[in-house]
């Protein structure tokens, strides 16, 4: 008996609704009618009308569970993007491609992603590829032999009418044709010396070569050959061998005297290897050997032996099964499912047997996932180790199973037993109503005999510590820590009775994880709180929480997903794209191995080997450029531009663009097999940014416009759970300066501004002298025409009329003349300080002129001034300009005449011009002429008029002319002389 009351029947009449809604929906993720879980319908059914109910739902769907044994094999055809129906051979260089030999489609190129064909017309059928050491591809069709070195393919020559046999590749090259064996040398083929008329296979194994003929077996050490001991069917071996296959036996050592076998009863019929893994195909299985562990992997529910000609498995353990028509392509060796018709709700390993808990009861599995024993003990709840056997909580109490003599026994608690745990030689219980602990045989009821809260609890767990952890939907959690307990309704500022919790998880430093269903995760450390939302989770439900060598990883309704990624995709501010490895995990159904993770999950039990896992991922290749190409072309071909290229990539090196190809498209990814869509990037472009992009599992990068400069774009891969490594692959190129932003461009182009400031600076100052030096020729001119204007012959004229005028008393006129005279005088002289004066000035001082020269000459002509409206004040033209060639007509034109003579002079705008237009009806320029050659007189200010003209047409821009006009009458007579000065307009 207990010392304490234990409730019969214990869970339903104990339990609240709310504990009651939250494990229907939890351990019964089916649809049942809602009334068979209400309070007052459970008061009424007993736990034996469960069962039945139960049995009967089982029965109906099968007398007997059924687990099979899932590998998650790929079928890859023509439908799934494979170039070819049959592929003969497969090869992995040492770039990272993969290399398949195939009929119809060549030579095939396969980077994890895509397939590209070389050599489909010369060589559409090959039988056969291999990869040497210094990373050249070698392959052949029967006939003819060819070496690929990243660059051109080559043919290598061989004798005439020769046939291929075998090529194998092992540290040298070894070629068996139908007359003999021979060793690849550079340029020719040299014959191995041997005993053998007829070589069936041969090999190369721990330094010594192998000939197989009929059914004897060759061996070749220390340049003798002797006649081994064997008589074989079968001769198996790859490059760098760790093993020889004679006869479906394993020898490890090159005296064939360690050995090794899988079973009596398994033929090998291929194997391959290469430094990580060893794969032996059997007749229904693969038998796959790592460093740490071996794995046997069915293949027989898919194929039959006769349909495999080959096997391959890639340097990070993906494998190839060469079929017929197609390949069978095995990616994950790391997750492994045995499918059941029930689900599966917990789950334990001990002494190499797997223990599943179902709805229906327990079921025992040896090492080889085969059932070798199962109970009928209802709905099993959980399972632990204790004093070794195994202890199990169901919904009827508890049993325990003891492991030597395979009994099953019940104990002497009845009602749900939602979680097990063995601690310090204590089993620990969480029950419906309460904790309870089982030590020698006896039941304690803990939540009774420390007053502790009463509540169903679903979970135990122990931290690093050593202390118990005790988890209730209502009441939050206890802490077991040196015999003291604690309850927790807060912890790190979560109220734990406000959230419906899922699963936990206790961690070192008193930090705590919470799983729930609807709200996501809670990361409690102390006072702080992290906390990832259902959106942050793609919308997952949290149902496990479990660690493995200090890796946290999460069942949810989607699959199993590693907690890192959630921090990681927090601290690069992406997007959150979780990696979801299959299995629909249950709640709190897990259990840590030394190889990784063995879980419960409603489709059967899954197992997640984190070791092979672990070794496939750091095997993967890491990310690299493979391609670079101008924004708006695909096709240009960017290699003119660069100075070497990358062997088998064909990426160009050391890449110099010009300044116009600016625009790029960067493409880059990693050559893995293993798990494409769980790899994930980030770069950034040194030069441009030293902040990483976060692209997720894109494979492209954009830049355009990127200015002239060096440029290094880094780029680094990691599978979703790690972490980013520390190095990075790195592509340097440039871009060129525009020839204008060139050094030397600018240095010529500050010259030639050097050379043609100089240029201008001196013409110009050039021309300010010319212009000087004109100026003073021209106020030269000026004082001369003054001169000549004011000659002492015109003020004695002028003088002597005065004089007249006084003599006869006329001081009228002589007051009017000597007014004039004085006027004529000043303006002249003012004038005279001026380069230009104004038109009405130069009116001012002809109107004075004319006055006198009027009055000297008694009236002898008439005179007409004429301003155009257009002009005004602010026009001017050179002083002095105008009047000798006034005087020439009053002189030479108007004196001559035996009548009254006429003169007019008038200024008018002809555009941008000023035209000066003196007008006499005298004598004309012949009668002058006939004058002045009579009498040898030449005029002196008609020819400096001319000369200042000459001078004003080189010092100032626009037009500067000087006509005159002869005047005819209807005769042919001489009737005067017209004068036009055009200038252009200047304003004063």
């Amino acid at each position: 008996m207990n010392e304490h009351p234990v409730f019969d029947q214990v869970g339903f009449d104990s339990t609240s609704k709310r504990e009651l809604e939250t494990l229907k929906r939890l351990f019964f993720p089916w649809e049942i009618n809602s009334v068979f879980f209400s309070p007052p319908a459970l008061k009424l059914i007993r736990i034996k009308t469960i069962k039945k109910a139960a049995l009967i739902l089982i029965l109906l769907i099968s007398v007997l569970p059924c687990f099979s044994q899932d590998y998650n094999f790929s079928k890859i055809d023509l439908e799934a993007g494979l170039p070819s129906r049959v592929i003969n051979a497969i090869a992995e260089g040492s770039d990272g491609y993969i290399w398949m030999a195939s009929e119809g489609a060549g030579l095939l190129r396969y980077d994890g992603r895509s397939y590209e064909n070389y050599g489909l017309e010369e060589f559409p059928v090959l039988l056969d590829v291999q990869s040497d050491a210094q990373g050249q591809i070698w392959f052949h069709n029967g006939r003819r032999l060819w070496f690929y070195d990243g660059l051109t393919i080559k043919e290598y020559p061989l004798p005439e009418g020769a046939a291929i046999k075998q090529l194998k590749v092992f540290k040298e090259k070894y070629l068996l044709l139908n007359s003999g064996l021979y060793a690849l040398a550079k340029d020719s083929l040299v014959s191995i010396s041997n005993p053998l008329s007829t070589i069936d296979d041969f090999t190369f194994f721990k330094g010594s070569l192998f000939l197989q003929s009929g059914r004897n077996l060759w061996r070749k050490a220390q340049g003798d050959w002797e006649k081994t001991r064997f008589q074989i069917t079968a001769l198996l071996a790859t490059a760098n061998a760790q093993s020889v296959i004679i006869n479906d036996t394993v020898y490890t050592d090159a005296q064939l005297s360690k050995s090794f076998s899988f079973d009596d009863s398994i033929r090998i019929q291929a194997y391959t290897q290469n430094a990580s893994f060893q794969l032996f195909l059997g007749q229904s299985h693969l038998y796959l050997n790592t460093e740490g562990d071996s794995l046997k992997i069915p293949y027989s529910a898919r194929l039959l032996t006769s349909d495999i000609k080959d096997v391959f498995i890639s340097s990070n353990g993906v494998i190839y099964l060469i079929l017929r028509e197609g390949l069978m392509k095995l990616e994950d060796l790391a997750s492994f499912k045995l499918d059941s018709k029930y689900g599966v709700f917990c789950t334990y390993k001990m002494g190499g047997q797997y223990f599943a808990g179902t709805e229906r009861g327990l079921e025992i599995y040896d090492a080889s996932y085969q059932l070798v024993k199962s109970f009928d003990l209802g709905f099993i709840l959980s399972l632990a180790a204790f004093q070794n056997d195994i202890y199990i909580g169901t919904e009827a109490g508890l049993y325990r199973f003891d492991t030597e003599s395979g009994a099953m026994e019940k104990l002497g608690l009845n009602g749900f037993v939602f979680s097990l745990i063995a601690h310090n030689n204590e089993l620990w219980l969480g029950a419906g109503d309460g904790i309870y602990r089982y030590a020698q045989g006896r039941f304690t009821n803990i939540s009774f005999e420390e007053n502790l809260a009463r509540a169903t609890v679903f979970s135990i767990k122990k931290d690093a510590a050593g202390a118990l952890w005790f988890a209730s939907y209502t009441e939050g959690l206890w802490r077991l820590k040196e015999g003291q307990w604690q309850a927790f309704r807060e912890y790190g500022g979560l109220k734990l009775d406000s959230i419906n919790f899922s699963s936990f998880l206790p961690l070192k430093g008193d930090r705590l994880l919470i799983g729930t269903p609807s709200d996501g995760i809670f990361d409690l450390r102390g006072d702080k709180l992290l906390h990832f939302g259902l959106r942050d989770l793609d919308f997952a439900e949290i149902r496990d929480i479990q660690e493995w060598r200090g890796e946290i990883w999460l069942g949810t309704n989607k699959g199993i997903v590693n907690y890192r990624e959630l921090s990681l995709s927090r601290q690069s501010q992406t997007p959150v794209k979780l990696h979801f490895l299959k299995a629909n995990a249950s709640l709190n159904a897990s259990f840590s191995t030394k190889e990784g993770i063995v879980y419960a999950s409603t489709k059967g039990l899954f197992i997640l080997n984190l070791e092979i896992l672990n070794l496939q991922t750091s095997l993967s290749k890491r990310a690299e450029l493979q391609a670079i190409n101008r924004l708006q072309s695909t096709n240009e071909n960017l290699l003119q531009f660069c100075q070497d290229t990358a062997a088998f990539d064909i990426l160009p090196l050391n890449l110099e663009l010009p300044y116009n190809y600016n625009y790029l498209r960067l493409n880059y990814g990693s050559k893995n097999l293993y798990r494409q869509d769980f790899i994930q990037y980030r770069y950034r472009l040194v030069g441009l940014s030293s902040a990483w992009n976060y692209v997720g599992n894109f494979g492209e990068s954009f830049y355009p416009d990127l200015a002239a400069g060096q440029y290094q774009f880094e780029l680094q891969s990691r599978y979703a759970w790690q972490t980013w490594p520390n190095n990075s692959q790195v592509y340097a190129f440039e871009i060129k300066e525009a020839y204008w932003r060139t050094w030397w461009f600018i240095s010529i182009l500050i010259l030639g501004i050097l050379a043609l400031t100089t240029f201008i600076v001196r013409d110009r100052w050039l021309k300010t002298q010319q212009r000087l030096s004109l100026e003073n020729e021209l106020l030269d001119m000026e004082r001369k025409a003054l001169r000549l204007q004011m000659n002492p012959h015109f003020i004695f004229n002028a003088l002597d009329s005065i004089s007249s005028f006084i003599f006869v008393k006329d001081a009228k006129q002589a007051v009017r003349y000597l007014n004039n005279f004085a006027k004529l005088m000043r303006l002249t002289l003012e004038s005279s300080m001026e380069h230009v004066h104004p038109v009405e000035t130069e009116l001012s001082i002809l109107k004075n002129y004319l006055e006198l020269e009027k009055l000297r000459f008694s009236d002898k002509f008439e005179y007409e001034l004429e301003l155009d409206e257009e002009i005004d004040y602010d026009v001017g033209l050179p002083p002095m300009l105008i009047q000798p060639h006034v005087e020439n007509a009053i002189l030479h034109g108007l004196k001559p005449l035996d009548r009254p003579g006429l003169l007019k002079i008038s200024f008018k705008v002809d555009g941008d011009n000023l035209c000066c237009i003196i007008d006499d009806n005298g004598v004309g320029r012949s009668a002058k002429k006939s004058e002045l050659s009579t009498k040898g007189h030449r005029s002196m200010a008609t020819q400096i008029n001319k000369d200042r003209i000459a001078l004003l047409q080189r010092s100032i821009k626009g037009e500067v002319a000087l006509n005159i006009i002869d005047k005819m009458d209807e005769n042919g007579k001489a009737c005067g002389t017209t004068v036009i000065i055009k200038l252009p307009i200047q304003n004063i």
